[in-house]
This record gives C-alpha cells, structure tokens and sequence, in this order.
C-alpha cells in the first residue's frame, strides 16, 4: 500500500477505507473520504464495468486536483513507482530505493520540506 499526504489523519482515514473496501484508490481530508476508487481483485483491480471505474477514478483525480495536486495522473504515478518502469529508483516497504548507489531513504517528510 502507498499512502501519502499532508496530514496522518487524513492517511489514516484513507488507510481505513482502504481496508474497507480491499484496495483501489482513497482520498480523505481528516476523518471524511472525499473519492475513492475501490478495487477488491488482488487490490489493484475492480469489478465493476469499464465506464463506473473510468468515472470512479475521474471523481478521485478532480478531487485531488481541486485540492492542489498539479499531477496530470496522479493515481498512475504513484502505482508506478513501485513497478519496474522506472529503473533509477524503488519504493519498497523498507522505504525508497536509490538504485545507483542502493542508497535506502526515508519516505517521510516533515512538514516545510
């Protein structure tokens, strides 16, 4: 599971969801889901047809845009940094992944950075 954000709170009502509904995509602000994506089938996938996940989606990245992301994709990037596409870099459970030097970082930040 990714989760980021700006506040635990707000992560952690997305992390509870996420629970809820097996996987998928969750965006809160403190203790109140504002979209979702649920996506129960290994936790990435849904079974739902095509165009109510198209739209499920759509409600997940306006919301996250109306609240300041100026990612075009931003569900899609997350995913794809744990994948192989990217080469230099990995986020794993351990944290992230310099790959030219196996450099193990953090993944949080503190506020102001």
């Amino acid at each position: 599971m990714i989760v980021t954000g700006w506040d635990a709170v707000s992560m952690k009502t997305a992390i509870e969801r996420l629970k809820e509904t097996g996987g998928g995509a969750a965006y809160a602000v403190g203790a109140e889901v504002i979209a979702e994506f649920p996506a129960p089938l290994c936790g990435v996938i849904s079974l739902k047809p095509m165009a109510i996940m198209r739209e499920e989606m759509r409600q997940v990245e306006k919301a996250l845009a109306q609240n300041g992301v100026k990612w075009e994709r931003p569900v899609l990037t997350l995913d794809t940094l744990t994948s192989p596409a990217i080469p230099q870099l990995r986020i794993t459970h351990r944290g992230y992944v310099r790959l030219k030097d196996r450099e193990i970082l953090p993944l949080e930040a503190e506020k102001g950075q």
